[in-house]
């Protein structure tokens, strides 16, 4: 009889609970070559990249300027070619999606840019920017897709008569409600949130982390987002992803007071 401690059981992680599998995403950029005929330099943006985003949850994603947390974002929604890995998503890999596959699964990620102004086309009412994706991937009739870019509206906490205005016509706070809707529009699984609260003042971004609360309650809405602040990290994620130099160099669950200090809440 062999002596020792008996080995420790664990449960099994349930699959269907995850929405997003990412396997060793590398997101390497050319840099010009080095001398005449030397071989071409490469960026290391993203270096082996590995983690789940399980559904209904947030999984932030934290690290300086340059640490390649937008470009893992970016190229696990297809916005960037990943040069390797796997981006599993809903059970398919989707890296591997060209084409009509590849325009038509986009109705299930959608992403929230920092800059809001910036993010609109400032030559076009907000009714018909909110309405562009239903219009690019065909989804409803024209009556219907008025209809939901009223239903939008109303959910991101702006008036019906919004539709008829320009960007220039909102404030800050306002126009990003107006890219939430837009992302909202072809019922997305997934929203990438890249930075979309830093551009804001303090009281404003309370406000949009609530709204982007309220949505997930009701919506069943999964995120992932995207900061270089811990405090708004540590309160509005589930999970959080700490990057340096292209890679994850700790992952843990929220919250992570112990780790990274009490943060007031928003």
């Amino acid at each position: 009889m062999s002596g020792g401690l008996p080995a420790l059981t664990r449960p099994a992680e349930d699959r269907t609970d995850v929405l997003l599998d990412v396997n060793d995403l590398v997101v390497h950029f050319p840099a010009g070559r080095r001398g005449i005929l030397g071989p071409p330099s490469k960026v290391h943006a993203v270096d082996g990249v590995s983690f789940r985003v399980r559904r209904g949850t947030t999984f932030g994603i934290v690290g300086e300027s340059g640490s390649g947390k937008s470009t893992t974002a970016q190229a696990v929604i297809r916005l960037i070619p990943a040069t390797s890995g796997q981006i599993v998503f809903d059970g398919e890999n989707i890296a591997d999606f060209r084409g009509e596959r590849l325009r038509l699964a986009r109705s299930k990620f959608q992403i929230v840019f920092q800059d809001p102004f910036s993010a609109l086309d400032p030559r076009r009412r907000a009714g018909e920017l909110i309405r562009e994706p239903l219009d690019l991937l065909n989804i409803g009739s024209p009556k219907e897709r008025e209809a939901r870019v009223r239903q939008l509206l109303e959910e991101v906490g702006l008036p019906p008569q919004a539709a008829d205005l320009f960007p220039h016509q909102f404030s800050g706070g306002q126009r990003q409600r107006l890219c939430i809707a837009r992302a909202m529009a072809p019922e997305p699984d997934l929203i990438v949130c890249d930075e979309a609260v830093s551009a804001l003042d303090v009281a404003i971004q309370a406000q949009i982390l609530n709204l982007l609360k309220k949505l997930q309650r009701e919506r069943g809405l999964t995120y992932i987002f995207i900061s270089h602040d811990l405090g708004v990290i540590q309160h509005f994620c589930d999970d959080i992803a700490v990057m340096y130099l292209g890679k994850i160099v700790e992952q843990a669950p929220a919250p992570v007071r112990a780790i990274l200090g009490a943060a007031p809440p928003l």
